[in-house]
Parts: C-alpha cells; sequence; structure tokens
C-alpha cells in the first residue's frame, strides 16, 4: 500500500497511462499546480481530488484518502445528470480502446 495521497495519486495515473498534463486540463488546475501536488511538494488541494474523482468516477475515494480496499470500485450515480458524464467517459474508453487495436494490428 502507498504511503500518501499524493503516492496513490501518482500510482493510479501511472495505472491509467495518464500524464500530469492530462489531469491538469481535465480537472482546470494549471500544469504546474497538479505537478506540485503530485509531486508532494505542496499539498493536495481539494481542488485536484475532486477532480481526480469527477474524471475517474470509478476511483475509490476510499482507497484514494485512506488507502483502503482497491483503487477501482463500483460507480454509483446519485444525479441523473451524473449519466451523461459516465457516459462521455465510457465513449472516451471506447474510442481509446480502437485506436489501440488499430495500433496493434498496424505492421511494426
Amino acid at each position: 500500500m502507498e504511503n500518501s495521497i499524493a503516492q496513490r495519486v501518482r500510482s493510479y495515473l501511472e495505472k491509467k497511462r495518464w500524464t500530469i498534463n492530462q489531469l491538469s486540463k481535465e480537472v482546470g488546475l494549471s500544469q504546474p499546480t497538479v505537478s506540485r501536488q503530485i509531486s508532494g511538494s505542496v499539498a493536495l488541494s481539494a481542488d485536484l481530488l475532486s477532480g481526480l474523482l469527477r474524471v475517474f468516477p470509478e476511483l475509490s475515494a476510499e482507497w484514494l484518502m485512506r488507502g483502503n480496499g482497491e483503487p477501482e470500485g463500483v460507480v454509483v450515480i446519485q444525479h441523473p445528470d451524473e449519466l451523461g458524464d459516465v457516459k462521455r467517459r465510457i465513449d472516451q474508453l471506447e474510442q481509446r480502446i480502437s485506436e489501440l487495436e488499430g495500433e496493434k494490428k498496424e505492421p511494426a
């Protein structure tokens, strides 16, 4: 288990193959701000943490904050408007899968 929230964030981004630049765009914070927070040089902000949970609805807040359980859990839709966010994320993932499958089929 990682020791700090920042370490868990780094670990999760690596697992998802996301860059700090991608994350900063999605959460609406500057890249230097996100980089400093994830590196541990400054405290993680509520804006970054809530943004992570919005961008990755499958990310377990319990794991992120306390290190308990697994990194990904069940997505719970609490408001009908959230369903659109989940559908958009699914579309993004399906598009990325198609891109990766296309790369895999191209001769080396």
